[in-house]
């Protein structure tokens, strides 16, 4: 079976000297599609995420450039963001997101790791403008700005501090006095249509991929892993071009499998393929209610664990247990069997064949809350020091994840 067609539109953006400094990276659903035309904003923003790095490559879609990527309230809730290099992009806050305590949070975590961030379509009397002193550019629409208040709307965002973008610039009159208002960066059908960048799309076994995040997990050598992604050509492609990406600083590319490894790091691995997993098709497609099950098990353990102990590794092998908690009817096949190819680590597996030790509670408590079983739940949450409102909390953001991804990635 051929791999699939992607499809994305990029809009140049401009300095004050009309030089392209970067690129609008925008959903599109076919060669032909001159809007983003889709059901699902998350969908549209998490697909380019993937399709720019991973499927297309960042050379193909940025050049030189920088990437300004749509982020949607589940996106972000969900990490995507983070899977991209900081130094190639630009995450825009989307004019519907509302700046709650959560989002001010995620927002500021995206700045301490080194990401630009940006206000989408901001317009005077904006709800956002509590993130002003949070971002690094904002980008004024145009389109729904009265020419009277521009002046204005100019004066208060420069006092705020962001580089400031005129966005939706549809003539030389309207370029030039925002050129000669003292704007920054310019964008609109003026200077360009968005352009269709294509390609095609990996398509990676589940088996393949819930492998490659057990080797990962459990620490195989970086030649193992290698090895192992070598025989998924367009996987290894892939993780290429991404580590590529977020190496444009270096004076040599990356050109091996072991090169990107090393250089992305087990952590970034695991995002990826996580990603992949969860954008697979399956019978039920993104929809499919036992592969939304276990992706919310895995974030749901994964909070859990951080909550009881902050231990970042002890987190990343609770994730993988709720994943392959379920791993037995993903595939088809006896869970001891498969668990035994994984060579996972023993606190591992003990969890997942005889739910002992800390992974196995908390392996049990997500279980008996799965099946309604509320009262052994609670049981569980007491031998671990856990109470309701917390595991409440942590259920609710693991639902919030997992569907930011699986409603996002899914085709």
């Amino acid at each position: 079976m051929s791999s699939p067609n992607v499809f994305i539109g990029r809009q140049p953006i401009v300095d004050r000297a009309e030089r392209v400094m970067g690129y609008e990276i925008l959903y599109r659903s076919s060669a032909t599609s001159h809007r983003a035309d889709f059901e699902n904003q998350d969908q549209a923003a998490a697909q380019v995420v993937v399709d720019s790095f991973m499927n297309l490559g960042a050379d193909s879609v940025l050049g030189e450039g920088i990437g300004f990527f749509n982020a949607t309230a589940a996106v972000l809730e969900a990490g995507v963001m983070k899977v991209l290099p900081p130094d190639r992009t630009v995450v825009e806050i989307l004019e519907d997101i509302s700046p709650s305590p959560r989002l001010v949070q995620i927002c500021r975590d995206l700045g301490r790791a080194g990401y630009t961030l940006a206000l989408d379509d901001y317009v005077p009397g904006d709800p956002r403008e509590e993130l002003l002193d949070l971002v690094d550019w904002v980008k004024v629409d145009l389109l729904e700005t009265d020419p009277k208040q521009l002046r204005r709307l100019y004066r208060e965002l420069r006092r705020a501090g962001p580089k400031l973008l005129a966005e939706k610039v549809s003539s030389w009159a309207e370029f030039e006095r925002c050129r000669a208002l003292g704007f920054d960066a310019f964008q609109g059908f003026y200077f360009a249509q968005a352009e269709i960048v294509s390609g095609k799309a990996p398509e990676a076994e589940t088996g393949a991929l819930l492998d490659l995040m057990g080797r990962v997990q459990g620490d195989a050598e970086t030649h193992e892993v290698a090895q192992k992604l070598k025989q998924h050509a367009d996987l290894s492609l892939g993780l290429v071009r991404i580590a590529n990406s977020a190496s444009m600083a270096r004076a040599q590319s990356l050109s091996s499998v072991e090169d990107a490894l090393v250089y992305l790091g087990r952590r970034q691995l695991q995002r990826w393929i996580a990603i992949l997993l969860f954008a697979n098709n399956r019978p039920g497609g993104h929809r499919d209610p036992l592969l939304i099950t276990a992706a919310k098990r895995g974030r749901l353990l994964e909070l859990l664990a951080c909550r009881l102990s902050g231990d970042v590794e002890l987190s990343e092998r609770a994730f993988l247990v709720g994943i392959l908690a379920s791993i037995d009817a993903l595939l088809g096949r006896p869970k001891e069997e498969l668990l035994r190819e994984l060579n996972l680590a023993e606190e591992a597996l003990a969890a997942l064949l005889d739910h002992s030790g800390c992974l196995g509670q908390l392996l049990c408590t997500a279980e008996a809350f799965e099946v309604g079983d509320f009262s052994g739940a609670q049981g569980c949450m007491e031998g671990l020091g856990i109470s309701p409102g917390d595991f409440q909390e942590d259920e609710d953001s693991a639902y919030d994840w997992v569907h930011g991804l699986v409603r996002g990635l899914g085709s």
